[in-house]
């Protein structure tokens, strides 16, 4: 009986044995999905493209909103991610490389952030990660935990080098306009002004055909005013404890959609909702 019902399983579901082995690797690849701690006291760039309060709910630890493990994306972006971190490291071989055959010349960010503090800015070199890739810095001025993916130097020119893995799509979209996507202004502004140049080299990737277009882009005063802004907004709103706007522009990928509807609807008068 027991083969013959195995047997009715199989033929209500063809495909039981894959289906089985898809969740339980996405269960496992759950487990192996590293989030570094966001700090407290410090805003990190990647998060200056977001709203101001859910770079708040970032440094107070607000809770996230459930897991929804039957929505593919919760999968697929741990590979998105994880094949972004892979790139930077073979693309950032290349560049020393590149200084190798004396085309272009590497700047430590540890010396870069000397470089910085002789200028006046409050940047300091906190430690390198295990592998000694990433150089983890922060800035006391503007509250700001970062890490470049580099600074180089060709044609005595100065340039934050910032990686951007994106869609086949997306990298159309930026071939088509020449320009940096706005939040990745914000970001790489958020690195010109920690480490003092005026530069900085986008260096874009598609993930289909790991095709590539640089940018090089040089930040303007209404750049560093947005950045200073928006952090100055999130700092005092982190002291006094005080709950920022949101901008429902930035919906879409936010992981804390429950909590901010719950703020939404307790603040809304009766009947506006």
């Amino acid at each position: 009986m027991s083969a013959l019902n195995n047997l009715i399983k199989e033929f209500e579901h063809p495909r039981a044995f894959e289906m089985k082995f898809m969740e339980l690797y996405n269960k496992t690849l759950l487990t192996c999905k590293e989030e570094q701690p966001y700090p407290t006291d410090f805003t990190r760039p990647s998060s200056l493209g977001k709203c101001a309060r859910n770079i708040f709910f970032e440094r107070t630890h607000a809770p996230k909103d459930p897991i929804d493990l039957n929505n593919p994306w919760i999968y697929n972006s741990v590979g998105i991610l994880e094949s972004g971190t892979d790139r930077h490291e073979r693309i950032q071989n290349v560049l020393f490389k590149m200084e190798e055959q004396g085309f272009i010349k590497n700047i430590d960010i540890p010396t870069a952030i000397k470089d910085a503090q002789a200028k006046g800015i409050k940047s300091e070199f906190v430690k390198w990660n295990e592998d000694k890739t990433e150089a983890r810095c922060c800035n006391t001025e503007y509250n700001l935990y970062f890490q470049a993916d580099g600074l180089v130097e060709l044609d005595n020119k100065k340039a934050v080098f910032e990686i951007k893995t994106v869609s086949c799509k997306k990298l159309a979209s930026i071939r088509k306009s020449q320009k940096p996507l706005p939040p990745h202004i914000l970001q790489a502004t958020a690195y010109a002004m920690c480490l003092g140049v005026d530069y900085i080299l986008f260096f874009y990737e598609d993930r289909d055909f790991t095709s590539h277009f640089p940018i090089l882009y040089k930040v303007t005063d209404e750049d560093k005013r947005v950045v200073t802004e928006k952090l100055a907004l999130v700092d005092k709103c982190c002291r006094e404890g005080v709950i920022p706007p949101p901008n429902k522009l930035e919906c879409m990928f936010c992981t804390y959609k429950e909590l901010c509807n719950s703020i939404e609807n307790e603040v809304a008068p009766e009947g506006e909702l």
